[in-house]
């Protein structure tokens, strides 16, 4: 399922989840251009717009929490990770 439980933020934050091996979670980085603020489509209730019409740029990578420490699951053939992070 997308969205689900536990929520990762990526601000600091009182939550005190502990990732354990076999979950899964997504980091989702957006640059934006413009202003703070979006506007989500209402035709498809899943698009969103920054609220000032600027370019916005925004990709996901899907990490599995393994025994060892994770495995990158999207990570495409032309894309590398630290050694020190790549704990297959």
């Amino acid at each position: 399922e997308f969205h689900e439980e536990p929520q990762v933020v990526h601000y600091k934050n009182s939550d005190r989840t502990v990732l354990k091996a076999g979950m899964t979670f997504t980091i989702e980085p957006m640059i934006n251009l413009g202003k703070f603020g979006c506007l989500q489509d209402d035709n498809d209730g899943w698009t969103v717009y920054t609220g000032d019409g600027k370019n916005t740029a925004q990709w996901e990578h899907t990490i599995l929490v393994t025994e060892t420490g994770c495995e990158v699951l999207t990570l495409r053939a032309e894309e590398t990770i630290p050694r020190h992070m790549n704990n297959k």
